[in-house]
């Protein structure tokens, strides 16, 4: 559990990081970039030197833990050596579960039509494949669940094979259905 926290903790570090604001200097005004660094270009992989950028990225190792955001209510950390989900954040709020007045209630998007798909942003070698699950004895479970989201295009996006892990049918259709439903209840 404490692993599982302290990556929680290290990924909210880096979200908060990556959008806080530059930071001051004593007499309020912003501070500027040092004159002396490189210029720099964020990649998939790090940052580097522009110069160098395009020589260099398909060159840089993977990192095993990816973090990706498909819309602004999910964030997977998805580990790359084991083609899984190491967790999932999701911003639940009241209104996606009928806890709104009437005049706003609309109809939850469907299931129906949806298909699982990979995700292309992982590379080939790193990403789950449709191939795995078929003939494998486990169902392709939610992390994020679809019922928690309330446009069509989020519920589309929790069928990303990185928001999925392997579960065992029955338990995939009982008791995570169950802890789906808490989680639900309670927020």
């Amino acid at each position: 559990h404490s692993a599982a926290l302290c990556v929680g903790a290290a990924a909210m570090t880096l979200l908060l990081h990556r959008h806080s604001s530059p930071p001051s200097t004593t007499d309020g005004s912003t501070a500027a970039a040092n004159d002396d660094v490189i210029s720099q270009k964020e990649t998939k992989q790090g940052i580097i030197p522009n110069s160098h950028s395009d020589c260099f990225n398909n060159m840089l190792p993977t990192l095993p833990i990816r973090l990706l955001q498909p819309n602004d209510n999910l964030l997977i950390a998805f580990d790359t050596r084991n083609r899984n989900p190491t967790f999932v954040m999701e911003w639940i709020n009241n209104k996606k579960h009928g806890v709104i007045a009437a005049t706003e209630q609309q109809e939850a998007p469907s299931r129906k039509n949806k298909r699982f798909f990979e995700d292309k942003t992982i590379p080939e070698h790193h990403r789950s494949r449709n191939h795995h699950y078929r003939n494998s004895g486990y169902d392709r479970g939610h992390l994020a669940p679809a019922a928690d989201f309330k446009t069509d295009s989020e519920v589309q996006d929790s069928f990303s094979l990185s928001n999925i892990s392997p579960q065992l049918p029955r338990f995939n259709r009982t008791m995570w259905l169950r802890v789906e439903e808490f989680v639900r209840g309670v927020a």
